[in-house]
């Protein structure tokens, strides 16, 4: 059910009470969009922005009917909404949307922009050349596909001394200093998965066909290819990725393996084991919130300890019940931040169990809502879809420039202790980043493999990048490790981003250390700019650079041993 308590911004080319109710009424708005008279630059300019309001206003029907499906995933009726959503008015529009960026694209005046459009232009030419009418109904199955994972996911639980728990509260036992009780729990979680490793695995590969499929039309000799245009990645190639995957090997995990041997050292153990890698190696934390409620009011006074105006927004989110933080049975996993360009906000989706992590995830998604609510006044949707090297940095650049305001969690004195710990979290987390995409360009660049290939492959990628310590006699759970990254399955090749966002969040931080009032009005002018300039540009804003070779991943790795001395 949509939220309506906090006020629709003021509509400039339709009417506030126009809302889409079924394919026809759209389709009628469409139409009328392709008779659009055109006659300067101008009427080009209004009309697109047209076009970018009613893709806000289809955009927040998608969102809200993706909410609910997922705020209460046993819940058929949303489910089958959004389903609907996706097969009807998502797939109808596909073929408008391509008809009315040519218009665009075509349009004489089109030349006569000025530089100011040429970023614009460029995307629009990128996704036009991407479009086939063919893949529509594919993207449609796809979506179909990535329900029924989290429908797999969203119901797994086990029994644990006595009670009934979700993935995500098992994994609040990987943080006990008991190390039976980490080691029970992980196999739970593992076990889980076990359970669905053969649905999950044809799941996948039913992804995987329909992927092929969708390259192929479009005219690519493999998905990889395809999807690294499909994002907008203009400002690299799929074999600079292949170089930078070398670069972590050879520059993060040695240090990385520094951290391993302190971790082992601090805990008395000969051997790391998977589920030793979570447990804090400073001392057992003490819960840093009570309930999810208490996780919402400290982070928002972290957050305001930013930037007031960053607060506000949180409360005004908080106020109009777009922060659901609760974990609980039917609920599906993960977090997300979705965009409500109608109310100039955002929805902050998370399962919060009591744990470190959670702060974290609070943290990162509230640096999503604050790049949507900076660039809200951004009149051009493409403008809005952020590449995810930017969206991340905004959440990952949140995380550091708020760090010295997490003592709201815990006790005074901790300080340190907690920017020590983010710190090498942070560092550890990258050749994992960097797993997941070289297993993704290792299946769709091998696409006729066997599902035990696939598993034996990325328990390589396992050994190679040396993660999560010794895997003796968990070979099976080892090869199966990967089915619990969502992105996988339902968000493919989106993940190095994460790994190149938080470099440069390492970098934002490196100049909050020099001068914090400085680098957060950096970091909000690059917050406000969008999508508006490139990659380059707005990395630039926010007083970094876009670059991650060799030379400037080691300086960057200097700085946090550094930080950590």
């Amino acid at each position: 059910m949509k939220n309506n308590n906090k006020k629709q911004l003021k509509r400039k080319y339709f009417s506030g009470d126009f809302e889409i109710t079924n394919w026809k009424n759209l389709q009628i708005e469409l139409e009328k969009l392709l008779s659009y008279k055109i006659d300067s630059k101008e009427d080009l300019i209004n009309f697109w922005e047209t076009v970018s309001e009613l893709d806000k206003i289809v955009g927040d029907k998608g969102a809200w009917l993706y909410i609910n499906m997922t705020r209460f995933s046993n819940n058929t009726e949303y489910r089958d909404a959004f389903n609907l959503f996706i097969s009807e008015i998502a797939a109808n529009s596909e073929l408008y949307s391509f008809k009315l960026k040519k218009k665009f694209y075509d349009s004489q005046f089109s030349r006569e922009l000025s530089s100011e459009y040429v970023h614009l232009k460029k995307i629009i030419a990128n996704e036009i050349e991407l479009f086939r009418e063919e893949n529509t109904p594919l993207f449609v199955a796809e979506q179909k596909l990535f329900v029924k994972y989290r429908e797999i996911v969203s119901k797994m639980t086990a029994i644990y001394e006595g009670e009934e728990k979700t993935i995500q509260q098992l994994s609040l036992y990987l943080e006990n200093n008991n190390r039976h009780v980490r080691q029970e729990a992980w196999q739970l979680m593992l076990g889980c998965y076990k359970k669905e490793q053969i649905r999950l695995d044809n799941l996948f590969d039913e992804l995987k066909s329909i992927r092929v499929q969708i390259a192929q039309n479009a005219g690519f000799k493999n998905y990889r290819d395809y999807a690294h245009q499909a994002k907008g990645r203009f400002s690299y190639t799929p074999e600079d990725l292949l170089k930078f995957h070398e670069t972590v090997e050879k520059v993060v995990v040695p240090l990385v393996e520094e951290f391993k041997k302190e971790r082992k050292d601090k805990l008395g153990l000969e051997i790391l084991k998977p589920w030793d890698m979570k447990v804090n190696v400073e001392g057992e934390f003490p819960n840093p919130f009570e309930t999810h409620q208490d996780l919402i009011a400290k982070g928002i006074k972290t957050i305001s300890q930013v930037d007031s105006l960053f607060g506000e927004e949180l409360e005004n989110m908080q106020k109009n019940g777009f922060i659901d933080a609760q974990n609980r049975k039917a609920k599906a996993p993960g977090g997300y931040c979705y965009p409500l360009f109608e109310q100039g906000s955002s929805f902050i989706f998370m399962n919060a169990v009591g744990i470190e992590r959670d702060v974290t995830t609070f943290i990162h998604e509230s640096g999503h809502a604050m790049h949507n609510m900076m660039s809200k006044e951004q009149a051009i949707s493409q403008y809005l879809d952020m590449p995810m090297e930017v969206a991340e940095l905004a959440s990952m650049g949140m995380e550091l420039i708020s760090i010295d305001h997490w003592d709201n969690f815990y006790k005074s004195g901790m300080s340190e202790i907690i920017i020590k710990k983010e710190l090498i979290d942070k560092i550890n987390f990258l050749p994992w980043e960097v797993a997941v995409d070289a297993f993704q360009h290792w299946i769709y660049l091998n696409p006729n493999h066997t599902a035990k290939e696939r598993g034996e492959y990325f328990a390589s990628l396992l050994d190679r990048f040396k993660i999560d310590g010794d895997w003796t006699d968990l070979e099976k759970e080892k090869a199966m490790r990967w089915m619990m990254q969502l992105h996988i399955f339902q968000l493919p090749f989106y993940y190095i981003e994460y790994a190149i966002a938080q470099l440069g969040a390492i970098a934002i931080y490196r100049n909050y250390r020099q001068n914090p009032q400085k680098a957060v009005e950096q970091y909000k002018n690059f917050l406000a700019l969008g999508y508006t300039k490139p990659v380059s540009e707005v990395y630039k804003a926010a007083g970094i650079k876009f670059d991650f070779s060799q030379k400037y991943i080691a300086e960057l790795m200097e700085f946090v041993k550094g930080e950590l001395r």
